[in-house]
């Protein structure tokens, strides 16, 4: 092999190790269901939550929350809490009601 030949492979390879150190870090992040599970559950069991009313819905994909009249201090909680860690929120659907409240609609997949 030449010395051309053997600096393309070391490239390659780096590279190529590269990719895998990515796609691992991004496989820790979202393939644990269960602690996906856990974490969403321990947000919504916050006591600044408690007066929203807020109906989940868990199944094996994931989960699906809502509420027709969360108020603000509570929406903006659960959105930093919710929009801050690696959750696959695949709809949110936020409506303003009042100066003060609003609904709210999200759907998680693990």
């Amino acid at each position: 092999m030449s010395k051309k030949e053997l600096h393309q492979e070391k490239i390659l390879y780096e590279k190529t190790l590269k990719v895998s150190l990515d796609t691992s870090a991004l496989k820790k992040a979202f393939a644990n269901k269960e602690k996906e599970k856990k974490e969403i559950l321990h947000i919504l069991s916050n006591p600044v939550l408690k007066s929203s009313k807020i109906k989940k819905e868990i199944t094996n994909s994931g989960i699906h929350i809502s509420s027709q009249n969360m108020d603000i201090k509570a929406l903006n909680f659960l959105m930093g809490k919710i929009l801050n860690t690696t959750f696959n929120i695949t709809m949110l659907k936020i409506k303003r009601i009042s100066e003060s409240k609003s609904t709210l609609e999200v759907k998680i997949k693990w």
